[in-house]
């Protein structure tokens, strides 16, 4: 899964190519390779190098296809604020995506799971999903949201390299005895990928939209 995830950036430059709302960035393009290579040594990092353990299936193939929904996410909201379909508003933004989202998997889960388990919760588990929608849902897409209307597509999903770097760190906490020097250049590429892409991102202005967080562009 780590390894399907970190192709993201990679299809979020692409898509946008596609969409016309990522310039052409030869620099911006090897700093997400850099990532990639980085995020996928941390990857294998986890399984001991066996290459055999990175196995592609069925379940394999549906997280990739959530993968290329989540790398057109933040393409489909640029090119939908550089026409102005979209609210210039994030937070406005954010809230329809999390609605629609709910209403979808909320539709899925009364037909695929028994809604009896729900009167099975305990309070722990209706901490842990309110922490996730709060957190890794709301916080996050809010972020996204607002970091769509200052940079490309590419550079917003770049970020995602930090996951496996996160995750490395809580897996030292948690069991330090499985952490050894192997770690070591995944990581140091994860951060100089993501040093380098803030670094991008303050030197090259992104694709102008008509509708920026709460303005309207002027032409030059």
């Amino acid at each position: 899964m780590s390894a399907l995830f970190v192709s993201m950036p990679l299809l979020a430059y692409g898509l946008g190519r596609v969409f016309g709302v990522e310039p052409r960035a030869h620099r911006l393009l090897a700093i997400l390779a850099l990532g990639a290579v980085g995020a996928l040594a941390l990857a294998l990092a986890q399984t001991g190098g066996d290459l055999a353990k990175l196995q592609f299936g069925w379940g394999e193939t549906a997280f990739f296809l959530g993968c290329i929904a989540s790398a057109l996410y933040p393409v489909l909201s640029k090119w939908g604020l550089g026409r102005g379909i979209l609210s210039p508003d994030a937070a406005v933004r954010t809230f329809w995506s999390l609605a629609a989202g709910g209403v979808l998997i909320a539709l899925v889960g009364f037909i695929a799971e028994p809604v009896a388990a729900m009167w099975r919760m305990r309070i722990g588990d209706v901490l842990l999903v309110a922490y996730l929608g709060v957190f890794s849902s709301g916080a996050t897409f809010w972020l996204m949201q607002r970091a769509t209307g200052a940079l490309t597509p590419g550079a917003v999903t770049a970020y995602s390299y930090l996951v496996p770097f996160v995750s490395m760190l809580l897996l030292f906490v948690t069991r330090p005895d499985v952490i050894g020097w192997q770690w070591l250049p995944g990581s140091l590429l994860v951060i100089t990928a993501i040093a380098l892409v803030s670094r991008n991102s303050a030197g090259q202005p992104a694709v102008p939209t008509r509708c920026s967080e709460g303005t309207q562009s002027r032409p030059r």
